[in-house]
């Protein structure tokens, strides 16, 4: 589910996946919880981001 949201376009304008997926995870957890990721949260996301390339 992740990995859909990454190939928008629209997501991929603003979070180049050259740049990585810190800035995209980051990102997600300020629009939906409002603060940044917790390092449990953030190397889970950052893991299956990486597995999906």
């Amino acid at each position: 589910m992740a990995q859909s949201f990454f190939v928008q376009p629209l997501v991929q304008e603003e979070y180049s996946e050259v740049a990585g997926y810190g800035a995209f995870i980051d990102a997600l957890y300020r629009n939906i919880f409002g603060r940044g990721a917790d390092t449990q949260g953030y190397a889970y996301w950052l893991r299956e981001l990486e597995q999906k390339r």
